[in-house]
């Protein structure tokens, strides 16, 4: 193989895709990331993603340090709470999740927006040799030990020394390398639309929601959330930048960071309401803009949303409101062989929002396999794909474990979503009581407030901060 054939072939733009991407830089593993979407400045869809401690920590050590920066400084303000209300606007559970101002960066929550994220993470990749768009994979080809071949819908081919396919839920990679690995319906639907922060939308919201993580526990199984974006830093955030940063970042070029960021460093909010597919009209998934608001708005009136949350359904802009069907990984009983070609993210462990760490767990793919593919690129085949095992082995144990969690939460086959309706009634009513004495109870307060972090990876840091401490 000639040298210049040795490298990563990486299909996806997403978070996962592009990470693996700056962790490879960093360690100096050549690769290129192809991309179906035409233009870097295309496909910017969804709204805001919370990046957990887990997250903060994986783009840390994937990015420059100045590029670390900018996420950091273009993220929105920090959430304070976590609140559960019932669909009546009542509170059911608050948690105070905002930490100590000492700690250290890479370690905190970080509120984001996701068109912003793409931006921040396509920044320092080299448009054309690094990232290329445009292309739409169709399929591989190995050739024992020689080169993978990876096709185009163009026509066009590549060579690389390994594969790896962070396309997504509907990986054509993994439709390939683990055909048995299978993606599911939920039968949960879920609609979502944006709103603007105007004074009539803050006196709708319930106390405390614009500074909270927010989620709606609702009859018959559905359920909700009103997340807001504010960014307290746009207007001064040049000046708080080194002159490096300036350079690299904030130059009155259009194609510069700050200016592709721009369009969306606004304050507003958004909303989303979910159930069972049934409870939906069957053409649901087919409508978009100002029908899906109004489908919203009959589900929330038929089940007994307050008028406040209908009226912030009323206020969406058409334009922003879109339907998705909720899916999820049915994970493997049995560890496949690895090879040199591997998956990362939704690809490999799609899961639904139930738990809010789909992202996060794409970035810790990214770290994992960025450190197994640096340590042993320059060696043998056979010790690459052994460290293509370990990542995969790893991944598993935590990704895994994740997607049935989130299911959990999220499963229109389960009996609160289906008649005799009293039965789940009376399942969530005792959920509430157990979410009311946590309101009102330290112990119990405390105990849910440590199972959050856990899930967001605030012990890990913790622990990792004691043995940097220990080493000192």
């Amino acid at each position: 193989m000639e040298p210049e054939q040795k490298k990563v072939i990486i299909i996806g733009a997403g978070f996962g895709g592009l990470a693996l991407a700056h962790g490879l830089k960093k360690r100096g593993v050549p690769f290129v990331v192809y991309e179906r979407d035409a233009t870097k400045m295309a496909g910017l869809h969804g709204y805001r993603v919370g990046i957990s401690v887990d997250g903060s920590h994986a783009l840390q050590e994937l990015l420059s340090p100045d590029l670390f920066t900018m996420f950091d400084k273009t993220s929105a303000h920090e959430p304070e709470y976590f609140i559960i209300f019932d669909e009546r606007f009542r509170r059911l559970l608050k948690l105070g999740v905002g930490v100590d101002e000492a700690t250290p960066v890479q370690d905190r929550e970080h509120s984001v927006s996701r068109p912003i994220l793409r931006q921040v993470l396509l920044s320092d990749l080299e448009e054309g040799s690094e990232v290329r768009f445009g292309k739409t994979f169709e399929r591989y080809e190995e050739d024992g030990d020689g080169p993978i071949t990876v096709h185009f819908s163009d026509g066009t081919t590549d060579t690389g020394h390994v594969l790896v396919g962070a396309d997504g839920a509907n990986s054509l990679v993994r439709r390939q390398r683990l055909p048995q690995a299978q993606v599911v319906d939920t039968n949960i639907v879920s609609l979502a639309a944006k709103y603007e922060l105007d004074e009539e939308a803050r006196q709708l919201m319930p106390k405390d929601v614009d500074r909270s993580v927010t989620l709606i526990n609702g009859p018959r199984g559905s359920g909700g959330i009103i997340h807001t974006l504010y960014f307290s830093n746009r207007d001064d955030l040049v000046e708080t930048l080194t002159e490096q940063q300036r350079s690299k970042y904030a130059s009155n070029d259009s194609d510069s960071l700050l200016s592709r960021c721009e369009p969306s460093m606004k304050d507003w909010a958004h909303w989303a309401i979910w159930a069972s597919a049934d409870k939906f009209p069957p053409d649901i998934l087919a409508k978009r803009n100002a029908d899906i608001a109004a489908a919203a708005l009959d589900l929330a009136q038929e089940l007994g949303y307050c008028k406040d949350f209908q009226r912030l359904i009323e206020k969406s802009i058409p334009e922003s409101a879109f339907p998705i069907a909720i899916r999820t990984s049915e994970p493997l009983k049995e560890a496949w062989q690895p090879s040199r070609v591997t998956l990362l993210g939704d690809a490999v462990h799609t899961m639904t929002p139930g738990r809010g760490v789909g992202a996060n767990t794409a970035l810790r793919d990214a770290l994992a396999l960025s450190q197994a593919l640096g340590e042993r690129w320059s060696q043998s085949t056979p010790e690459i794909i052994s460290s293509i095992g370990s990542y995969e082995s790893s991944m598993r144990s935590y990704a895994y474990p994740a997607v049935l969690a989130s299911r959990r939460m999220m499963d229109g086959r389960s009996f609160i979503h289906r008649r005799p309706y009293f039965l789940g009634w009376i399942s969530n009513q005792l959920f509430r009581i157990v979410l009311r004495l946590a309101d009102v109870l330290l112990p119990l307060r405390t105990l849910y407030a440590r199972i959050l972090q856990r899930d967001r990876g605030h012990e890990r840091a913790r622990q990792r901060r004691r043995e940097k401490a220990k080493s000192v």
